[in-house]
């Protein structure tokens, strides 16, 4: 007679499910901007990572970032000043992204043409009466499209540090 072995569907007990952001934070809650921020000429948006304000050229993507964004591009510096402003709506995106064969050849690898990341977005879309013009802030990472999630909200907040707050 056969041995059969049944495995219950109970997961690891050290496990914790992680809080995602998107879940947790709700539409019509409060978003701190704490701290200025200036928001470069000829840019829409200033970048966060580690808690720190970074250029765009410094973000390692591949670990979680936001940016607080404008809707007009200005030729001068944008100050965005101390406000709290509305969380209006809650959008979250993913964008599959594949790198080309001939960069992934040179590399020694085979490209299947298949997504190399998957960038995972959540978008909280803001509102202040006295800074109409900020929109939106987005917080992003990339993950293996195997395997990917969107941030939790201890992600997101160890990425705004002191200068955003929910």
């Amino acid at each position: 007679m056969p041995i059969v072995l049944l495995a219950g569907c109970q997961s690891y007990p050290g496990y914790v499910e992680p809080v995602l952001a998107y879940k947790t934070i709700k539409t019509g809650s409060t978003l701190t901007i704490n701290n200025e921020l200036t928001i470069p000429a000829y840019k829409a948006r200033v970048h966060m990572q580690s808690g720190k304000v970074v250029l765009e050229n410094e973000i390692d993507f591949y670990y979680p970032n936001c940016s607080v964004e404008v809707r007009t591009i200005k030729k001068v510096p944008q100050k965005i000043l101390p406000d709290v402003f509305t969380i209006k709506m809650i959008k979250t995106d993913e964008e599959l992204t594949g790198i080309s064969g001939r960069t992934f050849a040179r590399f020694g690898g085979q490209y299947d043409g298949s997504a190399s990341h998957e960038n995972m977005i959540t978008h909280f879309y803001i509102t202040s009466n006295k800074q109409p013009d900020i929109f939106r802030l987005s917080c992003q990472h990339w993950e293996d499209p195997t395997d990917s999630r969107h941030l939790t909200v201890s992600e997101v907040n160890a990425t705004l540090g002191d200068y955003v707050t929910f």
